[in-house]
């Protein structure tokens, strides 16, 4: 079994939600995770990604300014950043299969 060294990595939380980033702080913490920066919508989030350089992206799908996947084009975007490989684990709330995969984002 591969062994994570959760302390060396930088995650960014961005979710619109205080509740839910602070509930994924507190388990990247218990996991050993040191860095955790935070962003309360897309727009943030994007800023944050360019300043903090993160190894991980955890992002609400539906956010207000830039939803996670408009988040996610704007980092995969060649030449704007300088990781647009990072792992981006996409999160949402919404219960419905269809929502999540369909290409537009619910309304909100």
């Amino acid at each position: 079994m591969v062994r994570i060294d959760f302390n060396r990595l930088r995650f960014l939380v961005i979710d619109d939600n205080a509740h839910m980033r602070r509930i994924l702080r507190t388990l990247l913490h218990g996991f050993g995770t040191r860095e955790v920066y935070e962003a309360e919508d897309g727009a943030a989030g994007l800023e944050a990604f360019t300043h903090y350089m993160p190894d991980i992206v955890l992002a609400d799908w539906v956010m207000p300014i830039f939803d996670g996947l408009e988040l996610t084009q704007m980092i995969r975007q060649q030449g704007a950043n300088a990781n647009p490989y990072v792992p981006i684990i996409m999160l949402t709330g919404h219960s419905d299969m269809a929502v999540p995969t369909s290409s537009t984002p619910p309304p909100r």
